[in-house]
């Protein structure tokens, strides 16, 4: 559920703002307009929560998935050899070095015999 929280913070933080404006648009058009009182009311809500949820949607769509898609063209996440070829493997989260390291692990060359 952590990895919902931004993209829909997002999407309300971009909705409200839109949705204000559209219902400020719709409402002076209406009171203007041969349009009553209550029905540019209605209006300027029914367009307040179109233009919110429209604009936060997509925004929050947007913010997932790139949020989901894993980067292109990256280093994978693991165990990489130390630059000092010191013995030591540091580990890359596939966007920056960790603080973590371990011993370097001997690697195994299989041989095949049948071949």
């Amino acid at each position: 559920m952590n990895d919902l929280k931004a993209p829909l913070q997002l999407g309300v933080v971009v909705g409200i703002p839109v949705g204000i404006v559209f219902a400020a648009i719709i409402m002076m058009v209406g009171i203007n307009g041969s349009a009553g009182g209550s029905s540019a009311l209605m209006d300027g809500l029914s367009a307040f929560l179109i233009g919110a949820l429209v604009s936060g949607g997509i925004a929050a769509l947007v913010a997932w998935y790139r949020q989901a898609k894993p980067a292109r063209g990256g280093t994978p996440s693991g165990w990489y050899e130390s630059p000092e070829h010191d013995g030591t493997e540091w580990y890359w989260s596939g966007k920056a070095w960790t603080n973590r390291t371990r011993p370097r692990q001997q690697r195994v060359k299989r041989i095949d015999l049948n071949g």
